[in-house]
């Protein structure tokens, strides 16, 4: 063999292996194969670390606290202090700071593209799971666009929902896909039986949970949900035969669903019921959401791999504060309301002295129990309890919200960020 020869094969073979470390480099290593990003709205670390406390209690530990990776994220609004739910979200799921009341769009009405969009023009399959209405705030600005109150929102955001190429979508607000009748006031005044549509662009619809669990996970590419007409019920007042799937049970047919996709996945998985509990100061409910998303996290990172991206974050704060005085003590020993050290915005709710539950709630409570969503004795879970104090009204505040994540990639979110940045950085994982 001539030397000339010889050197023509060396330079190609090093020319073919440093395009295959590019090819590496490029296309495996700085891609998750699945990337699941779970929202917990309202979840400040004063409510975490009660259930921290609780599971430590049972000589257990939180499976969120294996996200190993924490971000601190600012979440000041466009030009406004504090955020409210529209726009705290539309920062997380679009990468842009909109006003309040803007849900995926901005001022003058230009829509923003989400991170389920990206994930899409990326060859990614998608996913939206939430415990709340489909239609709500926080899962609504991962694929569509609104403004808080404008009238008909939801049946709009709807209509969106079907259209937008998600392939499996898991929640309530059945309300809003089935015309309005007697038994429906808030359904769709057009007429349109979105469920219909749904079976007709070939999703594989189901209702209830038996449904849910028997699906054929490997050949259900497009999978859709509605277990409830608005929110799901909380998870402590399931009764054993509930229709309605565990967040744990959601998760992990989604992820099923979603793997074969051989060029990965972007799940959005909402526990919405958090914020729900915490908004009307019932510690205990907003406990026992915590430890449903615990769960939900542990089958996240079992079924996923470690090839996979997991992540949480609060979204944004409730004003949730660390209990003042011993937390020990007997609750008829918790100080008196006039008897804390006065704080700004603040009253104690959630220990003796907090407010009774209003009849309003109670009527709520009485009509979800004769409709069998939850069990008889469910008046003694909503009492407040000496846990955690919420802010009057458990109003979104201006403090940094939080995010922790786990796997693949998940060294990017550390630090102090802003919430707008969370997007550009998940992106680069596509």
């Amino acid at each position: 063999m001539k030397w000339w020869v010889a050197l023509l094969a060396l330079v190609l073979v090093a020319l073919f292996g440093s395009l295959g470390v590019l090819y590496v480099r490029t296309f495996v290593v700085h891609r998750a194969h699945g990337v699941i990003l779970f929202v917990a709205d309202g979840l400040d670390l004063s409510l975490l670390n009660k259930a921290r406390e609780q599971a430590a209690a049972r000589g257990q530990g939180l499976h969120i606290d294996s996200l190993n990776q924490i971000a601190v994220l600012e979440v000041e609004g466009l030009g406004q202090p504090v955020p409210d739910a529209a726009a705290a979200s539309t920062a997380l799921a679009c990468g842009q700071r909109v006003r309040n009341g803007l849900i995926g769009q901005s001022a003058d009405g230009t829509h923003l593209t989400s991170l389920i969009y990206a994930a899409q023009r990326a060859g990614r399959a998608t996913g939206l799971v939430t415990t709340r209405e489909l239609t709500a705030p926080t899962p609504l600005a991962f694929y569509g666009q609104a403004r808080v109150g404008e009238p008909g929102y939801e049946q709009r955001a709807a209509t969106d929902l079907l259209y937008s190429g998600i392939n499996i979508i898991l929640g309530g607000g059945a309300q809003y896909f089935t015309p309005a009748d007697v038994a429906n006031e808030k359904g769709r005044t057009d007429g349109h039986n979105l469920i219909t549509e749904a079976e007709e662009r070939g999703y594989t619809v189901v209702r209830h949970a038996q449904e849910l669990n028997h699906i054929p996970t490997w050949w259900t590419h497009h999978l859709f949900g509605l277990f409830a007409p608005g929110s799901l019920s909380f998870s402590a007042l399931h009764q054993g035969a509930s229709t309605q799937p565990t967040l744990e049970d959601m998760t992990r047919m989604a992820i099923n669903c979603l793997e074969h996709n051989t060029r990965g996945y972007f799940l959005v998985i909402d526990q919405g019921r958090i914020e729900g509990a915490a908004r009307h100061n019932w510690t205990s409910l907003a406990l026992d959401e915590v430890a449903a998303l615990d769960a939900a996290i542990s089958t996240a990172q079992a079924y996923a791999g470690k090839g996979s991206l997991v992540m949480v974050t609060n979204g944004f704060s409730l004003g949730t504060l660390d209990q003042a005085g011993d937390e020990t003590s007997s609750p008829a020993l918790a100080p008196a309301p006039h008897a804390l050290t006065p704080v700004s915005g603040v009253e104690w709710l959630s220990g003796p002295g907090g407010p009774p539950l209003t009849e309003e709630d109670r009527l709520w409570l009485r009509k979800q129990t004769e409709r069998g969503l939850f069990s008889p004795d469910s008046m003694s879970l909503l009492h407040p309890t000496p846990a955690v104090r919420f802010a009057r009204h458990a109003e979104v505040t201006r403090e940094p919200a939080w995010l922790g994540a786990g796997g693949f990639g998940a060294e990017a979110f550390a630090g102090f960020i802003s919430n707008d940045q969370v997007s550009g950085l998940i992106q680069t994982l596509f």
